[in-house]
């Protein structure tokens, strides 16, 4: 049987919620825990990583932790004010792949749409009109949709996205 640890890096919360909802469902055979948490990752057989997403890759404490991991199945998760499937989402992922220590197997990936940061919003907010990341009226449409997520909706995903990761992870135990 796999033992499983679930780490996440949250600063607003989101990441933390959908944290705490994979694991409700791998609770029985496994941990949960912070990345600011001291953390004995090698006794664990698969690692499920969740992060908030930051200029396109996981914020700096994720990617310290992703490079130290060895051997081991990885499961990415990550949150994000951008659509949870749009193109954003898929290159952040991608690009923590890049950060993986060696002969890591990534296993599953998921992400969810979560608020963003309000320094960040404040800070997007005193851009000159012509930066390439001041605010539109498309970008403040996203924000707003962005902030009353993760819901429940994202939060039962979660909870189901890690029920199939262990259900494959036990069949291929069995091989």
């Amino acid at each position: 049987m796999n033992k499983y640890l679930i780490v996440y890096s949250s600063k607003t919360g989101n990441t933390k919620q959908i944290a705490e909802s994979m694991y409700s469902a791998i609770a029985d055979l496994g941990d949960l825990k912070s990345i600011d948490d001291e953390i004995e990752w090698k006794i664990y057989d698969v690692i499920f990583l969740g992060y908030s997403v930051e200029y396109g890759m996981p914020n700096k404490k994720a990617r310290e932790f992703l490079a130290k991991l060895q051997g081991k199945s990885i499961v990415l998760f990550q949150t994000l004010g951008a659509e949870a499937m749009g193109e954003h989402a898929m290159i952040s992922l991608a690009n923590a792949a890049r950060y993986l220590g060696s002969n890591c197997k990534i296993v599953g990936a998921f992400s969810s749409q979560g608020k963003i940061d309000p320094n960040l919003l404040d800070r997007l907010a005193k851009l000159p009109a012509n930066h390439p990341h001041a605010p539109s009226i498309e970008s403040q449409k996203r924000w707003q949709k962005a902030a009353v997520h993760p819901d429940a909706t994202n939060l039962l995903e979660a909870h189901e996205f890690a029920l199939k990761i262990k259900k494959r992870m036990n069949f291929l135990a069995q091989k």
